[in-house]
């Protein structure tokens, strides 16, 4: 990771990889996500919001011992986040983005890059050095993630889902992370620590 991409086009903390269409995920208690169809938060109607009819971003990967989650793009142009913000779930079972962040101008993400939202910190909208792994530049969120209890994450443009993944309670073995295998298409399966990376998955 850093203020450039590797593989592609510069983008800020975006890092390049193979580019893919957008995959079925999992959700907190069901199931959810993302398809090539769109986005599936299926409370989406009860917390007064809408899922996006088209991918243009996915989680891709989640960490609940390490408190991150990865973004990834699947198309082939650069996806601008400015304007968005990033939320964790909420005790009501709606997006909470009271620990979020909204990305600023200069946000995005290139064709097959990743992006890495490191979780409990100071918020900031701005690109951080202090992150997880061989991950140059990140950004920071105040939220943890419950293994225990479960979570999800959320990309939100207002009152639209953008990106949408949750786990259930328990779902995620100490050690290992909730990702997408391959990259960007899902369906979601326990995988190997690989931020800012592809996608591995665990072996039994």
């Amino acid at each position: 990771f850093g203020s450039g991409a590797q593989g592609g086009s510069a983008g800020a903390g975006a890092q390049g990889g193979s580019a893919g269409q957008g995959g079925t995920g999992g959700g907190q208690g069901g199931s959810g996500g993302s398809s090539s169809s769109g986005v599936d938060f299926p409370d989406a109607t009860m917390c007064g919001l809408t899922n996006a009819a088209t991918v243009s971003v996915v989680i891709n990967e989640m960490s609940a011992d390490d408190e991150w989650i990865e973004l990834y793009n699947p198309g082939s142009v650069t996806v601008s986040l400015s304007g968005l913000t990033v939320a964790d779930l909420g005790d009501d079972g709606c997006p909470d983005a009271s620990e979020g962040i909204t990305f600023g101008s200069g946000a995005e993400i290139p064709p097959g890059g990743f992006l890495l939202l490191l979780g409990d910190q100071t918020p900031s909208p701005d690109l951080q050095t202090t992150c997880i792994g061989n991950v140059a530049a990140c950004y920071h969120v105040g939220f943890k993630l419950s293994a225990s209890k479960g979570d999800a994450g959320f990309l939100l443009s207002g009152t639209e889902v953008i990106a949408y993944t949750g786990f259930g309670a328990d779902a995620i073995p100490d050690g290992d992370t909730y990702g997408r295998i391959p990259d960007g298409t899902g369906p979601f399966t326990l995988t190997q620590p690989t931020p800012g990376e592809a996608n591995v998955a665990v072996t039994q």
